[in-house]
């Protein structure tokens, strides 16, 4: 459970106001969502929802700990890179699109995580 627990808090914060930090850095006019508290807020809340969702999983009793933890280092590397594809401006995609894809973003993600969990509990039986 502290693994998950971990990976939710730090994942979403190296996620979204990090990437929009280095983002910034970067390409120093490029607009970010740094000045706006409630963008970050909502994106945070995007990013964390499926490692929240493993959070709570791993509070379940009956539960594989070694596939919990490669489902939620899963998580974790999809959550960064789905969002680094994000502040990279979406290459491959139209701009309207990009904002459907980042809140469809967390679903697809979970249902990954979970044929991910349900894989490595196979593979560790």
């Amino acid at each position: 459970m502290g693994f998950t627990l971990l990976l939710a808090i730090i994942v979403p914060l190296l996620a979204v106001p990090g990437g929009a930090w280095l983002l910034q850095w970067a390409a120093p006019g490029v607009q970010t969502a740094l000045g706006n508290p409630d963008i970050l807020w909502a994106q945070g809340v995007l990013a964390a929802a499926p490692l929240v969702a493993l959070a709570v999983f791993a509070l379940i009793g009956r539960r594989e700990d070694g596939a919990l933890n490669a489902s939620a280092t899963l998580a974790a590397l999809l959550t960064l890179a789905v969002w680094g594809w994000y502040h990279m401006g979406g290459p491959g995609i139209a701009g309207d699109s990009l904002g459907l894809a980042m809140l469809v973003s967390p679903l697809v993600i979970g249902a990954l995580t979970f044929i991910g969990y349900c894989f490595f509990t196979r593979a560790t039986r």
